[in-house]
């Protein structure tokens, strides 16, 4: 993986404050039914996803720019909702992850792990989330 790729990261960050900045997963309830469960940090902190970022120019047709988010085995708090969780950086992981501090291959992918589940707290919430026409707090509420 190039450099330029391992530099990219905060997609997206997330604060414990609205629906629009936290995370969300499904866990099945049946094979139809999904129920939304509310994750963020304990204390509110922000964190970011780690991605990785490139561009490139097809044969044909204009520049694409693509990413993913590094997912890795979940948790003890996740694992109850998922088989996999996206790798969550700390603040005080960001220069490192971004580029803006020297880092090695090695002290990047040790950032490559599941986040303190001690550090993390989850809640089921209301269908209603799924909806972007519902953009209110209430979305986050406890049900």
């Amino acid at each position: 993986m190039s450099r330029v790729s391992w530099k990219l990261s905060c997609t997206v960050l997330r604060e414990g404050v609205t629906g629009n900045g936290n995370s969300l997963l499904d866990k099945k309830v049946s094979a139809k039914e999904k129920q939304p469960w509310f994750i963020t940090t304990k204390d509110r902190t922000p964190f970011a996803f780690a991605g990785v970022y490139e561009w490139w120019v097809p044969r044909e047709g204009p520049r694409l720019e693509t990413f993913a988010i590094i997912t890795c085995a979940p948790n003890s708090l996740i694992a109850l909702l998922h088989d996999r969780m996206p790798v969550m950086l700390a603040p005080d992981t960001w220069p490192v992850w971004l580029g803006e501090q020297l880092a090695s291959a090695d002290r990047l992918k040790r950032l490559l792990k599941p986040f303190d589940p001690e550090r993390m707290e989850c809640w089921p919430v209301g269908k209603r989330v799924g909806n972007v026409a519902n953009d209110d707090e209430g979305v986050i509420d406890r049900i």
